[in-house]
């Protein structure tokens, strides 16, 4: 029988002792905690598969619950259950044994930090957990919402963000999950506000300073983010650091005083094979690029190099190496005759290779009127298989330049866009600049093709940057395998 799939009535079934002895063995391992009374309720009807690096956290935050650890940062690519365990089953694993315990939950958007927050009072909740450690304390009635709950036991749970205040709040374990966004991370002013909720808010609300303990969990995004600050500025406060990186690297050592060692011996070697295979994590290295997987897989963010784009690494082709399964000429429209910005519309496809062509760039300094005749004239030769979109600006003013351009063409594919969703300028370029580092983006040879390389070449810092924003957007319309950065990041 597998314990750790017990649905309510088989778990009711099972010998009083039997109920007890698992009880109480879970009572003392957070990792036997997570598998027999979380899992279940948090994954229904999903297998669980172990691994070191669950126990590893686990370790970590059993070492918090004694008050060996007093400060823990982990740092663990996304998809790995850093949430999961962190913020969602350890508070209500340590409410078996301390149900007076206070927790301060904060992540860089509320509802995040909320939902962690119900699904570890789902496992309250749980018949499972319930029939177990239901004598232990019983949830209040008047204080039961999602952002603030509490128990008869003076144990409770209040939920905060970057994006809020704290003011008035405390408690014995103070939890940052994912203190940015990952589309905001290359936002100085984003990881600036992060720091300051930080000094000016989270780090004054332990109630017992001396004895109560901070926890910051994410994956890195920056040098500059939460992690990158904490270990640069408040060296001698004795944080422990756990570090698993995606890929086994003997340079990457955590920082741990319970004895802790990456347990992988051959470089390279997988953090979880089970959960993200080798094909897999070469795919995503790709998708990410070197700036990223650094960062985000190895948890050993860089400073970006002068170059977004390594346009060397284009290849320049006279016809299509491949079929086309996919094409979209993307505009990125400006107004003005004869100077001021460009407008540019990038024609790019998807090969059924997998690769990516840079077939054609329109460009020119037109005035509104000139500007549409054009759009149209190229839509007209480009050919009624190509869906055209146009970057709508932010404000009515945009949205209406924008659907007007849509109007003028009546009878093709074509769409009003806002890409102000995706990210900023530099953040948008990442998923082309990935591809183009990995060899995987031609461009079909004419006279447009040197503007464009160079006006590259100086992004995000040079005068113009029409052609690469139109390069960008005319990429996320034709790749279908997008990383959706901030989905990634929440488990």
């Amino acid at each position: 029988m597998n314990l750790y799939s017990l649905d309510h009535q088989k778990m009711s079934s099972l010998p009083g002792a039997v109920k007890q002895l698992l009880a109480e063995k879970a009572r003392r391992s957070l990792h036997t905690f997570f598998q027999l009374y979380a899992w279940p309720i948090l994954q229904s009807g999903v297998a669980f598969v172990d691994n070191w690096h669950i126990h590893a956290m686990c370790e970590h935050l059993e070492a918090v619950h004694s008050g060996q650890i007093k400060r823990l940062i982990i740092n663990v690519p996304f998809r790995m259950l850093k949430s999961t365990i962190v913020s969602q089953a350890f508070p209500a694993w340590e409410w078996v044994s301390e149900p007076s315990t206070q927790y301060l939950t904060a992540s860089y958007a509320k509802d995040l930090s909320t939902r962690d927050a119900v699904n570890s009072r789902r496992i309250i909740e749980s018949y499972k957990y319930q029939s177990a450690f239901g004598s232990k304390f019983r949830m209040t009635s008047d204080q039961n919402v999602k952002t603030r709950y509490e128990n008869d036991k003076g144990g409770s749970r209040t939920v905060i963000s970057t994006d809020s205040s704290g003011t008035g709040f405390g408690g014995n374990r103070v939890i940052w999950d994912d203190p940015i966004s990952a589309l905001n991370a290359d936002s100085e002013t984003a990881r600036d506000d992060a720091i300051e909720f930080w000094k000016g808010t989270l780090s004054t609300r332990l109630n017992d300073p001396m004895n109560d303990a901070f926890i910051i969990v994410h994956q890195r995004l920056n040098p500059g983010d939460a992690t990158g600050y904490v270990l640069a500025n408040e060296t001698e406060l004795g944080w422990e650091h756990l570090i698993l990186p995606m890929r086994y690297d003997p340079k990457i050592i955590s920082i741990s005083s319970i004895g802790y060692k990456d347990p992988r011996k051959r470089e390279g070697e997988l953090l979880f094979p089970k959960r993200l295979d080798e094909p897999t994590v070469k795919s995503l290295e790709t998708t990410l690029g070197s700036y990223h997987t650094s960062a985000q897989l190895q948890q050993s963010p860089t400073q970006r190099s002068g170059r977004v784009y390594l346009t060397e690494k284009i290849t320049i082709i006279d016809k299509l190496p491949a079929r086309v399964s996919s094409s979209a000429r993307y505009w990125d429209k400006a107004g003005t005759e004869g100077g001021g910005c460009f407008t540019a519309g990038v024609l790019m496809y998807r090969l059924t290779d997998g690769k990516y062509v840079i077939a054609h760039c329109n460009k020119g300094q037109w005035g509104a009127g000139k500007r549409e005749d054009r759009i149209k004239q190229q839509a007209m030769a480009d050919g009624h298989s190509v869906r055209v979109f146009v970057e709508q600006e932010p404000g009515s003013g945009g949205k209406d330049s924008a659907l007007s351009t849509v109007s003028n063409l009546a009878g093709f594919a074509a769409y009003a866009d806002l890409p102000g969703a995706e990210g900023s300028k530099l953040k948008r370029a990442d998923p082309l600049a990935a591809q183009m580092e990995a060899g995987n983006v031609y461009m079909i040879r004419g006279d447009w093709n040197q503007p464009m390389i160079d006006e590259m070449d100086s992004f995000p810092d040079g005068k113009y940057k029409d052609q690469c924003d139109a390069a960008n957007g005319a990429f996320v319309k034709v790749s279908d395998n997008l990383l959706d950065w901030d989905k990634l990041t929440r488990m």
